[in-house]
């Protein structure tokens, strides 16, 4: 699912990261709904497994902004009723207005 120069890694407790490079967003929506739809059928009795995700897109330089911006996104989605996939504001369009 993670394209051959990607990378799949836990990051903090109960978060993953996935880094995708000359993935765009669509096609990044795009895979995250297919990690949805596995999740989704994969049994994990008596569990329900399900995946809140936040997506976000720009330059690894800014790999901070990235990850600020994706953790929005999935704090977002979980508040939004869970199980969702929001997308983040630009990444480039945050570090110009001095947000992080």
């Amino acid at each position: 699912m993670v394209p051959d120069d990607g990378m799949a890694a836990r990051w903090g407790g109960e978060e993953f990261i996935l880094v995708m490079p000359g993935v765009g967003i669509s096609q990044a929506h795009s895979l995250c709904q297919r990690l949805q739809a596995v999740l989704r059928e994969t049994e994990a009795a008596p569990c329900t497994l399900t995946v809140s995700i936040g997506l976000a897109a720009g330059r690894f330089e800014q790999f901070e902004v990235l990850i600020a911006t994706a953790d929005a996104a999935m704090y977002a989605a979980k508040r939004a009723g869970r199980d969702r996939i929001e997308k983040a504001p630009a990444a480039d369009a945050l570090l110009a207005s001095g947000k992080r």
